[in-house]
């Protein structure tokens, strides 16, 4: 299954927001088990956009199934300095060859051994 990293724009917004709260709902890797309402979502992601961020997200069959992003730390002296964030659909791991794939689908629950 072809993966295509597209940088974050707002046709991705919907999908990104289904990714993230599909990832979030595992209760493994992230800090929070859902997002806020898509609304207030979509403001923030398109703030990432208008501030330019390293906001990217992954698609597979025009659906996206992963993103990755990198957020800026507003203040000095640390403006060279931010938090990433990344993730992958569950049932995407398994079906592309990657490094980084082949890391999560081996430490997911139940996947080990």
């Amino acid at each position: 299954m072809p993966v295509v990293i597209e940088s974050l724009a707002n046709r991705h917004l919907e999908g990104l927001y289904a990714a993230i709260n599909a990832v979030a709902g595992e209760r493994i890797y992230l800090g929070r088990f859902s997002l806020a309402p898509f609304e207030e979502s979509a403001k923030f992601f398109q703030s990432l956009i208008d501030r330019d961020e390293a906001a990217f997200v992954a698609q597979a069959d025009d659906a996206v199934v992963g993103w990755c992003d990198i957020i800026a730390i507003d203040r000095e002296p640390q403006r060279h300095v931010g938090f990433s964030a990344w993730g992958l659909l569950l049932a995407i791991v398994a079906k592309v060859s990657a490094p980084g794939c082949s890391l999560l689908h081996w430490t997911t629950p139940g996947q080990r051994g």
